[in-house]
């Protein structure tokens, strides 16, 4: 799966770059506003996830000012496969004995510590 999305984030990028910045942040009515603010968010939460299964570091801000983290389409790309190599390298060390288990992190929007069977995480996280 961790190939498989290295895969499709790269062919997102690939019909995504000869759009030109215009293009790529012109609104279009989406939850995060243009193709730019939802390819920004999902690589927010894609680091949020990381963070919580790896141990790693999270992302800055909050959820609602996710489409506005990459803003920059040269610094979205090195952070893309940056992002895309950490996700890598966390799924080549998985075994059955890591999905085992509860995952638990401190969700912001809830405000709470939060928990869920790892598997479950792990297989949300991909689909």
């Amino acid at each position: 799966m961790a190939r498989y999305n290295l895969w499709q984030n790269r062919a997102i990028i690939a019909a995504a770059d000869p759009l030109g910045l215009v293009k790529r942040q012109e609104d279009k009515a989406a939850p995060f506003g243009s193709i730019a603010g939802t390819l920004s968010h999902l690589l927010w939460t894609d680091r949020v996830w990381m963070a919580r299964l790896d141990g790693g570091h999270a992302p800055d801000g909050k959820l609602a000012n996710s489409g506005t983290q990459f803003r920059d389409w040269q610094i979205y790309r090195a952070e893309r496969a940056q992002t895309d190599t950490r996700i890598l390298d966390w799924a080549s060390g998985l075994d059955d004995a890591a999905l085992e288990g509860e995952l638990f992190w401190m969700s912001k929007s809830a405000e709470r510590q939060v928990s869920r069977p790892m598997a479950i995480c792990v297989t949300h996280f991909f689909v």
